[in-house]
């Protein structure tokens, strides 16, 4: 699977937009400390904005941040770092570099390299490519950079933690940790994928979740997408995996194996391109394979997202995900070998539009949201799209909104107000997801690749031009 399709932005720098909308002492400051927040990736603030509050947002401040970011931006409030207590906004990059940011000011509290990054198979550097995770009970980040090294720094002031270092990649020209990672239960999960799908001499990539315990920092299990050596699949979603947080079984989207059937490429072998759940300990409790194919890009299909797991008020628990063969999927959770509740095609056709990223669910207005689509009956416009949920548990179209398309990241729900994507344009938009209508715009001059998230009053995401922009009252 290729990087982000835009031309230049291995050279360019991060951009991280704060959207605020109160003054921060205003209100509570629930840590940000995964992907999504929450370990089913519904990626939803815990306090919501108002519309009024919404349409008011203005510029407040804007600093510049090295390195070209995919990360998710994470948040730890009340942190004591170098005799003063801190609200942290953790940034990682591409330039494989972690840092620190006052959320109130911008001004940079540590910023810690992981060291150089080598050339890979496809081209650009390999730098942070994940979204790190936060333990805040024993004050400690981890962070996988280009050296394949899963490593463990002090939050409070990025120093490494001796003697916790964890190697996940090897072949480091060849395999890549896209995907999120994920702390439950004493266990950090890590996804491998490839870059861009290339091999070396020796063989394809092997994709895989690695489960490492915090405690002892050893391999505890791995689930191999394709067992056996050098035979490819992959772990793209930008989520990582998802847990359930009723049973903590883990549910993740596959792709891109490498095994030959007769003459011909399997790439659905034996559970790529599938969704897949797995019990806590990796075994697999069930899949479902991709149920469409995307013809403008054959050899590239399979899932580009993470499962998103939410819970309808009086419907049965569901995941949503998009596909790269354009279609949004909603299943039951207790029936994804059954037809899903929702297969609709939003995605748009052509090699550099593969439909990454996830859908989000707003319980505000009982709506699915899309971000990156084909407005359904638009003309060819591009934009986010609203699913409404209705009592008999099926979806319909509630509304399209054409804010222009790129490849988006998950919207963020933020009570009825969410905040969506348009890479292509190189602005963030917040909406109210009940009527679709925009209430305000916001210049990220490049695209915002990063899923947007929320820390304290305020709503962050990454971009791609070296500024920092803070926006608020």
């Amino acid at each position: 699977m290729p990087r982000l399709p835009t031309a230049g932005l291995s050279i360019l720098a991060l951009v991280t937009v704060v959207v605020s909308t109160a003054a921060t002492a205003s209100v509570p400051h629930t840590p940000w400390l995964a992907y999504g927040r929450t370990p089913d990736v519904q990626n939803a603030a815990a306090t919501p904005i108002t519309v009024a509050s919404a349409k008011t947002m203005r510029e407040l401040w804007h600093a510049s941040i090295g390195g070209l970011i995919t990360a998710q931006p994470l948040y730890a409030p009340d942190v004591r770092a170098a005799g003063r207590l801190e609200q942290l906004v953790i940034v990682a990059s591409g330039n494989n570099t972690i840092g620190a940011l006052d959320l109130a000011t911008g001004r940079t509290v540590w910023r810690r390299s992981l060291g150089g990054t080598p050339p890979q198979v496809c081209g650009g550097k390999g730098g942070i490519e994940s979204t790190p995770v936060i333990d805040a009970s024993s004050h400690r980040i981890f962070v996988i950079g280009g050296n394949g090294r899963l490593v463990a720094l002090d939050l409070a002031s990025g120093r490494p933690i001796a003697g916790w270092s964890v190697p996940i990649i090897t072949r480091t020209d060849v395999e890549v940790v896209w995907g999120a990672l994920r702390l439950a239960n004493g266990v950090i999960y890590v996804p491998v994928a490839s870059w861009c799908d290339k091999g070396d001499d020796s063989g394809s990539w092997d994709g895989r979740l690695v489960q490492v315990d915090e405690k002892t920092h050893r391999i505890l299990r791995t689930f191999d997408v394709v067992p056996g050596a050098k035979n490819g699949g992959s772990i793209w979603g930008p989520g990582g995996v998802s847990i359930d947080p009723s049973d903590g079984s883990v549910w993740t989207g596959t792709a891109n194996a490498v095994v030959n059937d007769g003459e011909n490429l399997d790439e659905q072998k034996p559970l790529a391109e599938r969704i897949v759940h797995l019990t806590p300990s990796l075994k697999v409790l069930g899949s479902v394979r991709e149920p469409d194919s995307n013809p403008s890009v054959l050899g590239d299909q399979g899932f580009g997202g993470t499962p998103v797991l939410f819970k309808p008020v009086g419907c049965p628990a569901m995941l949503a995900v998009n596909s790269k063969d354009l279609y949004t999927y909603v299943w039951r959770r207790d029936a994804i070998t059954a037809a899903p509740v929702l297969r609709l095609r939003l995605g748009q056709s052509g090699s550099g539009n593969t439909f990454y990223a996830q859908p989000t669910w707003f319980p505000a207005t009982r709506t699915l949201v899309v971000d990156g689509a084909m407005i359904p009956g638009g003309q060819g416009t591009e934009g986010a799209v609203g699913l409404r949920l209705q009592k008999d548990c099926k979806f319909t179209l509630a509304w399209g909104v054409n804010i222009g398309g790129g490849v988006a990241p998950q919207p963020l729900a933020a009570g009825r107000v969410g905040f969506v994507s348009a890479t292509r344009v190189g602005k963030v938009y917040a909406i109210d997801a009940q009527t679709g209508l925009i209430l305000n715009t916001f210049d990220t001059k490049q695209a915002a690749y990063t899923a947007p998230m929320s820390a304290g009053s305020s709503v962050i995401v990454g971009s791609a031009d070296g500024t920092v922009y803070s926006f608020g009252h």
